[in-house]
């Protein structure tokens, strides 16, 4: 079988061989500069017990790439990938099949002690002893054919992969982890994530208008750009930039002519798409202020002294994170924490954030709980942050 697979007959031979395996590894290729949806342009893959990788050409003329769904479904074959999220969007745009079961080894990464990125480059040096070559890391992967180093420069992800997951795996067990990365992967792989439903576009935004008024034209405008971008298949900023919403959301424009009179609002743009976007704006203005405010998280209320405690907990959270040798992020984001200084003992007794329980909530939950409730204290002991706790330490649910 050719190292390049660009008929059906072929992939079903070769979904039907790695339907053997324990594990295979995958990575994509794609772009997608120029369009709404990305353009899958390549799928590498290759046998967990070794040998040959393969690359498969989605560009293929009359290229089926269905058999993918056997493999991607069959629960007894671990599909491993490096920083899956824009792999699995590739293949739920594809095929609307979502691989399972996943490792993803940028999450395993984050909690063996690779940092907040963990890089791939650095991850397989370390494991592999091997320097990836990049050179070929901005090809246009859309245009054909492709040569020989490029295919090799692919195929060398899935390749070095293999030894990367089967190290990972036993590491993870070895200390016990291997259900720390189970809720991450379940975010990752919930179809949801990859849903691009119009009516929410307008979550996106970051805004510190409270405006009913404000938030309804901009929730219409949002959900008008997103049917057009995914219509026409173009990014979203070609039809109109993020800052041009928000200031048709702040100026309220009835008219065309109030539309001209807008600074982020180009000529061609109201040409093409002046009366659709006024029309978006009525419909804005008409928006029920109690349905936008729930789609809002509420501000956290202030508890004395919550600057204080979120400077606190950031130093707790650094010194637990580089006790355990695992990401920050993977524990608690800033935001996160955040919100956690701004809530008293009894609400974070109740909190159902994932930071208070599982896993988190034993490396660093349980001790945020300790340090609100006066039953620990951070010190300095030869210029480390210690803890000094009232009472020992005890099993946390």
């Amino acid at each position: 079988m050719d190292i390049m697979i660009t008929t059906t007959e072929e992939l079903k031979k070769l979904i039907d061989q790695l339907m053997e395996e324990d594990f295979v590894t995958i990575d994509t290729e794609f772009i997608r500069e120029f369009t709404y949806y990305p353009q899958l342009c390549l799928i590498q893959i290759a046998p967990g017990s070794g040998g040959q990788a393969y690359a498969v050409d989605p560009l293929a003329k009359g290229i089926d790439l269905s058999p993918f769904k056997k493999l991607f479904k069959d629960k007894n074959i671990v599909k491993v990938f490096h920083s899956a999220e824009q792999d699995i969007e590739m293949f739920y745009n594809a095929l609307e099949t979502i691989p399972l079961p996943l490792f993803d080894t940028q999450i395993a990464g984050q909690v063996l002690g690779y940092g907040e990125a963990a890089s791939y480059a650095t991850i397989v040096k370390d494991i592999c002893r091997e320097s990836l070559d990049k050179s070929s890391r901005f090809t246009d992967w859309a245009r054909r054919p492709l040569n020989e180093k490029q295919i090799t420069y692919a195929l060398s992800d899935v390749t070095y992969l293999r030894d990367v997951y089967k190290n990972f795996a036993q590491r993870l067990k070895e200390k016990g982890r291997e259900k720390w990365i189970d809720e991450d992967v379940k975010e990752l792989t919930n179809p949801e994530r990859y849903q691009n439903d119009p009516k929410d576009a307008w979550q996106r935004f970051k805004t510190k208008h409270s405006s009913p008024t404000f938030l309804g034209i901009l929730k219409e405008v949002a959900k008008w750009r997103e049917e057009t971008a995914q219509k026409r298949n173009v990014p979203r900023n070609r039809i109109i930039r993020d800052d041009g919403i928000s200031e048709i959301a702040a100026e309220e424009p009835t008219t065309i002519e109030d539309l001209k009179q807008l600074r982020r609002i180009h000529e061609k743009t109201i040409e093409k798409h002046g009366e659709e976007i006024i029309k978006a704006v009525k419909k804005g203005r008409r928006f029920p202020i109690k349905s936008i405010f729930k789609r809002f998280r509420p501000e956290p209320k202030q508890v004395a002294d919550s600057e204080a405690l979120f400077t606190l907990m950031r130093v707790l959270l650094k010194r637990q994170c580089e006790k355990h040798n695992v990401a920050q992020k993977l524990v608690a984001t800033m935001d996160e924490i955040k919100e956690l200084s701004c809530l008293n003992e009894h609400e974070l007794r109740k909190s159902k954030s994932h930071i208070m329980h599982g896993w988190r909530g034993e490396v660093f939950g349980k001790y945020v709980l300790k340090l609100m409730s006066g039953k620990l204290a951070l010190m300095v002991q030869d210029n480390e942050v210690c803890l000094l706790e009232q009472q020992p330490e005890e099993k946390w649910d």
